[in-house]
């Protein structure tokens, strides 16, 4: 849940869409939909190119 938090809230300050987040990290938006709402289990390249699409960190994306 906390990486999917943080995943949207990042997503939403930037006024990136999914879509959008989908286009530039190359994960289906319909995946991005499910872990930004706890149900999916990225792996961690996976969360690297979303984390880099979202301009941060993987690391940031696990913080409280």
């Amino acid at each position: 849940m906390l990486v999917g938090r943080n995943c949207r809230e990042r997503r939403v300050q930037l006024a990136m869409s999914q879509v959008e987040l989908s286009e530039r990290s190359g994960v289906a938006a319909s995946y991005l939909s499910r872990i930004e709402n706890g149900r999916g289990n990225p792996t961690l390249e996976l969360l690297d190119s979303i984390a880099g699409a979202l301009g941060c960190h993987v690391v940031d994306l696990f913080r409280e």
